[in-house]
Parts: structure tokens; C-alpha cells; sequence
């Protein structure tokens, strides 16, 4: 393997453990805006869900307690019904066209809310809007591969403490990629190049996470809350640059 390409993996997987050791969620996008410089989609696109398989549910440990399943239920049930709506809208609406709107919606949504003084605080009676967002998560998911970004936005004004959002988020990411995971190999993308990409960029990851949860563990509430949003800024602009460049 060429030690160039090798870098550019090894950079795009530390990042992404860092990320998703500390914040849970948002090291897709990184990782791929990083290895697509020296990757075809239709690898590094499968790479980045066998490699998070393993990376992602590791990360878990640090709210394992948190986890409230009768919390989580709704989310999935929503999620479940949102991804065909939005596999049938990708058939008709070029992704592009949503990632732009979405991508807009977060550098205005996040530029607000680091800026703010109050955080915005949302406390339904109700499962009933936590399976909407399950929906609309599912939804966007199925249309640009984005659900995550919708289920953070919304955990993050639920009132809960950094512990219960991403107790909530993470299971729901973690069924997003294995559920890809197993869309990619039945199309036939996982091969054994795949695996042996695997091999070499896990350690690293695994390396990124196990640095990234001690800033979980010691980040304060408001601290994790702007991180959030630094993060869902990034993304903003991932998406927004992808289309436009």
C-alpha cells in the first residue's frame, strides 16, 4: 500500500474515533470527506460502515446505563416507517437538492444556538413527537443517508443530561450502519479488499475513540452542547461544500 494512501486512511479513521468518542455521532461525514480524496465512493462508502461496526458500539460503554429501551422504542418505530418514504422520494428528488436545505438549515440553526444565552428547552408529555422525529430521522436517512443530524437536533433541546442524548442517538446510529452494512454487502461491495482496509484502519479508530471518551466523560453540559453544535456546524458545511464543489 502506498504510504500516501495509507496516511490519508489512517488521518480520516483517528479523526473519526476521536469524534465519535467524544460527541457519539458526526465522524461519517469526516471520515468520508477524507478518504473520497484517495477512495472511489463505492469503497470507502462500505469501509466506513464495516470499520464503524466495530468503532461504534465501542464508544457505547461510556452511557450504557443511560440507555432507557422504552426511551429509545419510539425513535425506532418512527425511524421505521420514515426510511421507505424517504428511499421513494430519492427515486424522484436529486439528494443534492436535500443535503443543500439541510446543510443550510444546520449553519443557521447552529450559528444561533452557540450564540445564544438560553438554550431552547423542549419537554413533550408525550411519546408521540419522539416518533415523529423517528420519522423525519428515518426519513432524511433514507433520502441523503443523513438521520443522524435530525435525531442529535432533537435530543439536544429534550432537556436531557449529555449521558441520556446519546444513550438515545448512538443505538439509533448504530442500527443505521448495520442495517448499511448489510444494504452494501448484498449489493456485493464487501470484499475481502474491504476487509483488508478494515484491518488496517480499525486500530487506528479504535485508538481515536478511546482518546475521544475522556473528553465526554470530563466536557460539562454546556460544553457538550456547543461541541454538538460545532459538530452539526461542520457537518453543515460538509454538505453544503460536497454540492456546491
Amino acid at each position: 500500500m502506498a504510504i500516501e494512501l495509507l496516511l490519508v486512511l489512517l488521518t480520516g479513521a483517528f479523526v473519526g474515533g476521536v469524534i465519535t468518542g467524544a460527541a457519539g455521532f458526526g465522524s461519517g461525514p469526516v471520515v468520508m470527506g477524507t478518504w473520497l480524496l484517495v477512495l472511489e465512493p463505492t469503497v470507502a462508502a462500505p469501509l466506513l460502515m464495516a470499520n464503524a461496526l466495530i468503532y461504534v458500539p465501542a464508544s457505547l460503554g461510556t452511557v450504557w446505563s443511560a440507555i432507557s429501551w422504552r426511551r429509545v422504542a419510539p425513535f425506532v418505530a418512527g425511524a421505521a416507517f420514515g426510511v421507505p418514504l424517504g428511499v421513494l422520494l430519492l427515486t424522484s428528488l436529486p439528494p443534492e437538492v436535500l443535503r443543500l436545505f439541510i446543510g443550510s438549515f444546520l449553519l443557521v440553526y447552529c450559528t444561533i444556538q452557540l450564540f445564544r444565552k438560553n438554550t431552547f428547552v423542549v419537554r413533550p408529555k408525550t411519546w408521540l413527537p419522539d416518533t415523529c422525529i423517528g420519522v423525519l430521522g428515518g426519513f432524511v436517512g433514507g433520502a441523503a443517508a443523513m438521520p443522524g443530524v435530525i435525531w442529535t437536533l432533537w435530543t439536544s433541546i429534550r432537556g436531557w443530561t449529555k449521558e441520556e442524548q446519546r444513550a438515545v442517538y448512538q443505538p439509533l446510529n448504530i442500527a443505521t450502519v448495520a442495517f448499511s452494512f448489510l444494504s452494501f454487502a448484498a449489493g456485493g461491495l464487501v470484499t475481502w479488499e474491504i476487509g483488508r482496509l478494515t484491518l488496517w484502519v480499525l486500530p487506528t479508530t479504535l485508538l481515536g475513540v478511546a482518546l475521544g471518551i475522556p473528553i465526554f466523560r470530563h466536557i460539562s453540559e454546556e460544553g457538550f452542547r456547543k461541541l454538538i453544535m460545532v459538530i452539526l456546524f461542520g457537518i453543515g458545511m460538509l454538505l453544503i461544500g460536497g454540492v456546491i464543489w
